[in-house]
């Protein structure tokens, strides 16, 4: 199982309160009482570390037809 980090766009970092597990796209509070993200502090306890978050790749927009 692994994890990617969430960016909050209003404060330019990544989320403090949420994660994304990568297996299904769930997004996890960071909640003690939340099975998840007891399992997901169990996985950083082994020594692993969530994957940064990286922006989608900027695309143009199409040209439209001047016919």
């Amino acid at each position: 199982m692994t994890y990617t980090q969430v960016w909050d766009y209003i404060a330019n970092a990544p989320q403090q309160s949420v994660i994304q597990r990568d297996e299904d796209g769930a997004f996890i509070p960071f909640d003690e009482g939340n099975l998840d993200y007891i399992e997901y502090l169990a996985w950083l306890d082994k020594g692993n570390e969530p994957t940064p978050y990286t922006p989608p790749a900027a695309t143009l927009p199409a040209e439209a037809d001047n016919g």
